[in-house]
């Protein structure tokens, strides 16, 4: 009789302890995976697409480039509104809020970024020392 009625309290217990853990199941938010941001970045006077622009989600370090067409895509666990940092040489910086998905980005001209670009010449050096990209000339195109 007494192992009977401390089976019964054993089943009452791992009862409780099962509807509390689906209790908590449900109040606990879950994630928003995989949420997904496509657009393309193009330049505002010709309208034709850059490659090579990036895309930077605000407050994260994750980001993109555009490919050859000018497209990115963000796969993110970030739900729309989105802040976007987009950035390239040679045009202005621009920070940008996005409500809808896939999205077109124009970037402005500009001529004050042209400084970050570096060019070194009259100079030698191996092949094997260099970590940027080379490009020789010959003399003739130097005149």
């Amino acid at each position: 009789m007494k192992k009977l009625g401390v089976l019964r309290y054993s089943i009452l217990i791992l009862f409780l302890i099962h509807s509390l853990n689906s209790l908590y199941a449900q109040i606990e938010p879950k994630p928003i995976i995989n949420a997904s941001l496509v657009g393309t970045v193009i330049d505002a006077s010709s309208k034709e697409p850059i490659e090579g622009v990036t895309v930077q989600l605000e407050a994260v370090t994750h980001s993109v480039k555009t490919d050859g067409n000018g497209r990115f895509q963000f796969v993110t666990g970030q739900k729309l509104p989105f802040t976007l940092i987009v950035s390239f040489v040679g045009y202005e910086k621009k920070k940008i809020v996005i409500n809808t998905s896939p999205t077109v980005i124009e970037l402005s001209p500009t001529k004050e970024d042209l400084d970050e670009v570096v060019v070194v010449g009259y100079g030698t050096q191996k092949r094997r020392d260099l970590t940027g990209s080379v490009a020789s000339l010959n003399e003739s195109l130097l005149k």
